[in-house]
């Protein structure tokens, strides 16, 4: 949950400094369908790795999938 919380954090400090309009840019750097980007906006169910391609593309650290110590 931390996880997709720091990236959804990201998302929107982007769409913040580069408008509303450029969720579709960021989703071709991610290599997903903007439908996928917009649902994560609007906190529907998306699959990790769609987070992860997104933090990937943002730079945030910690995405990627590695497991924190006190994760399962």
């Amino acid at each position: 949950a931390r996880e997709k919380q720091e990236i959804l954090t990201a998302v929107e400090a982007y769409r913040r400094e580069h408008g509303p309009g450029s969720t579709a840019g960021l989703a071709r750097r991610a290599g997903l369908e903007e439908g996928t980007l917009r649902g994560m906006i609007l906190r529907e169910n998306v699959p990790i790795a769609a987070w992860r391609k997104v933090g990937k593309a943002l730079g945030v650290a910690g995405a990627g999938g590695r497991r924190e110590q006190n994760e399962p």
